[in-house]
């Protein structure tokens, strides 16, 4: 028994489905239920039973529910009286993700909200493969990536491989990002075709062939352009948009103030893939309040700057 599991048993109570608290908790439907039937099986009791109405708590699971959250709020307690005697030690946090200027908004956010006296926080902007490892070494807590019809199963495989669990967060189709002063700018949208005279930039991923291809940060690119500018970190791959007629492939996310107000994003043409933008934890392993929180501000991100 855990006090992730008890604020996740809390949660489904008070919204009297498993599937409103899973998305309240950004886990998976299948995962909270998993975690309802091990809790029961440990403790010996029915937390909870299904209803018309949905699932109700059984007259057990009331006087459990009672003393969890009566020992939850035990804890709260402890934590805001002694966090004084442990502001020497900093908070910690760290996530990594594949290029997004959302992922970027939201940790600012999150470091600017949050309330310690002193942390070490890190983002790692990187490769998909350092992604997924990072994670599964525990280095960060959270990984942003995307799957599509192409490489899902390729990077399912991988997870499962690797012991982590996918979340999706939103669907978005793929854009065109180039400078504003390119030929093609003025254009309600871009077809394949259209690019092929003009440089691409790709994220490297330090790979070549099939892999390469189910790794790529690209949705599609076209076949062996003539032109290719291999980047690793997105500071570099806007200065050569802003500065050339060179253009990039991706989510179309324009973050002010993180994204140059030179460069535009336009719907890419003909290509009927989508991009399932999502985050991955090791599985087990229950997102702490910081990551659950972290989420969430990547979501409204996600939200407030999403492209036509």
């Amino acid at each position: 028994m855990t006090i992730q599991k008890l604020r996740y048993i809390v949660e489904v109570a008070k919204n009297k489905s498993i599937n409103k608290a899973a998305q309240v908790l950004f886990v998976s439907q299948p995962y909270l239920s998993i975690v309802i039937r091990e809790l029961e099986n440990e403790v010996g009791i029915s937390i909870f039973e299904k209803s018309s109405k949905g699932i109700r708590t059984t007259s057990d699971g009331a006087e459990f529910l009672l003393l969890a959250e009566n020992l939850l709020l035990q804890i709260d307690n402890m934590k805001n009286r002694y966090s004084q005697a442990d502001s020497a030690e900093p908070a910690k946090f760290q996530i990594s993700s594949q290029h997004y200027t959302f992922v970027v908004d939201a940790f600012i956010r999150f470091m600017l909200e949050c309330g310690a006296d002193n942390y070490i926080f890190r983002i790692n902007e990187t490769k998909t493969l350092s992604v997924i490892e990072d994670v599964a070494a525990g280095k960060s807590v959270l990984g942003f990536i995307y799957l599509t019809d192409s490489n899902e199963n390729f990077i399912r495989r991988m997870l499962k491989e690797k012991s982590i669990e996918f979340h999706s967060l939103i669907h978005v189709a793929p854009h065109v990002f180039l400078c504003k002063n390119h030929i093609l700018a003025g254009r309600k949208s871009i077809a394949m075709e259209d690019l092929a005279p003009y440089p691409a930039l790709v994220f490297d991923q330090e790979g070549f062939g099939e892999v390469y291809e189910e790794l790529a940060e690209e949705i599609v690119t076209i076949k062996s352009p003539s032109k290719v500018i291999y980047v690793q970190d997105r500071g570099t791959l806007n200065s050569i948009i802003v500065n050339s007629d060179a253009y990039n492939i991706g989510s179309g996310y324009l973050v002010p103030e993180v994204m140059p107000k030179e460069i535009v994003s336009i719907p890419l043409h003909g290509v009927e893939e989508v991009m399932q933008i999502g985050w991955i934890h090791l599985s087990g392993h229950y997102p702490c309040q910081d990551s659950l929180r972290f989420v969430q501000m990547v979501e409204e991100s996600l939200h407030l700057y999403k492209s036509a």
